[in-house]
């Protein structure tokens, strides 16, 4: 074997460590960060299920990621007479977050994304360059630790914007997916 051979498939060992390693984090972080998600949910629905008004369950369910094989989470119902609306994880490889919740209902689909907290739209990040030398981009969504990372509701494209995720928020989004 070559010298060039065996240098590419050390490098290409190397390259599978590391994004196992990435996706391993990537993967917890999400996990925590959904289980708050839930926890955040339920609080804001405590006044209706303790009027019986509706009854929140959770599921178990899979997510398959690149990197990170498959790995179970979990899945929120929420049930209100004869309308059930589902809050289901999708998963952290999305352009732009750092992880995906869609909600969904008999009337649409409202999606949440993980996102730095001071985001209010998506960011394009550039990396340009001139000769050898690289020219001043933005700061990469990728540095943000996740304490510094929140919730959001992402209004539909084409002009995306993040809504920061309240009481209030939340409440607008079950609504818009629940049909009378």
């Amino acid at each position: 074997m070559s010298n060039f051979k065996e240098l590419e498939e050390f490098l290409r060992r190397q390259k599978d460590t590391e994004q196992k390693v990435n996706g391993d984090l990537q993967k917890e972080n999400f996990i925590h960060a959904t289980a708050a998600f839930y926890s955040r949910v339920q609080d804001f629905l405590i006044p209706l299920v303790d009027e019986g008004l509706l009854a929140v369950d959770f599921v178990n369910s899979s997510i398959t990621a690149d990197y990170v094989g498959t790995y179970d989470m979990r899945t929120m119902l929420i049930k209100s007479g004869n309308q059930r609306v589902t809050i289901f994880p999708v998963g952290s490889a999305v352009i732009g977050a750092y992880g995906r919740i869609d909600m969904r209902g008999d009337n649409g689909r409202v999606t949440f994304l993980w996102v730095p907290r001071s985001a209010d739209r998506p960011r394009a990040i550039l990396t340009m360059a001139a000769g050898d030398q690289r020219l001043p981009q933005s700061p990469s969504p990728k540095g943000v630790p996740p304490a510094e990372r929140a919730w959001k509701i992402a209004t539909p494209p084409p002009d995306i914007r993040f809504i920061d995720l309240n009481p209030e928020s939340f409440s607008d989004a079950l609504m818009s997916v629940l049909h009378e």
